[in-house]
């Protein structure tokens, strides 16, 4: 279900929810069935506030992720997406810059897409929330375990998707040198550590499809939708395969 960012605010951890029609509450008007009189100001308190007590230890709250179709936030739904997890989404208008507003600020404070609220567990950035929710649904196997060898490899490709990967493809995309003081590689050199991690595929940790290849994946979506299919042939089919996927990522939809 997808609601505006206005509409939402009630329901997000840093302002307290409360239910707009009390649980089998006593209305101010209603006869007291012991006494026979009018109930009191102070029992409809009285009976609000456990009420409202009850109803906080026993509503549930679901993820809510901050998104715009046009944004990062379309990789963080692809990642829910592909753990089958029970979310939400708030349309943020960027054009209204809603992502700036003192309230969107409290979830992350870079004022960005995307941001995901767990109850009380807020987080912003995609590699922060692919591993948060690949550890949170071990069932969707889309992580090694925390004890397997592969770990390493898997957290590492996580980050070099964002640390090396996607600021050597803005540079490609601006036509711009990389040079080696920015702390980055150029985008030959990274996609080349990509197809030498892909091997034979089909995924980056062979038949096993994982969160790796949802910010490793994403980072090449983006690139064939602005500048075509990969002339590494490698690169291109391990797209094609990503976009087939049922929950693959989908920008502007």
């Amino acid at each position: 279900m997808e609601t505006s960012f206005s509409e939402g605010l009630i329901r997000t951890p840093f302002l307290t929810p409360y239910p707009t029609a009390l649980p089998d509450g006593p209305a101010l008007n209603e006869s007291n069935p012991v006494t026979g009189t009018r109930t009191k100001n102070s029992d409809v308190f009285y009976t609000t506030c456990l009420n409202l007590l009850e109803w906080s230890f026993t509503r549930e709250e679901g993820m809510i992720l901050y998104y715009n179709p046009y944004s990062r936030a379309v990789v963080t739904k692809w990642m829910l997406d592909e753990c089958a997890a029970d979310y939400e989404t708030h349309f943020i208008d960027l054009e209204k810059q809603e992502q700036k507003s003192a309230e969107f600020l409290k979830i992350n404070p870079s004022g960005k897409l995307p941001a995901l609220v767990d109850e009380e567990t807020k987080l912003f950035e995609n590699a922060a929330i692919c591993l948060y929710l690949a550890d949170k649904f071990p069932e969707a196997k889309l992580a090694p375990r925390a004890t397997s060898s592969e770990r390493g490899r898997y957290l590492s490709l996580m980050v070099y998707s964002t640390s090396q990967l996607e600021p050597a493809m803005g540079d490609a995309l601006m036509d711009m040198e990389t040079p080696p003081q920015r702390g980055w590689t150029d985008f030959e050199t990274a996609q080349g550590v990509i197809e030498s991690e892909l091997g034979d595929g089909p995924y980056l940790f062979g038949e096993r499809f994982t969160a790796a290849d949802v910010m490793v994946g994403s980072m090449l979506l983006w690139k064939k939708l602005w500048t075509g299919p990969s002339k590494r042939t490698r690169i291109a089919a391990y797209v094609d395969r990503l976009e087939g996927r049922p929950a693959a990522m989908k920008i502007g939809g």
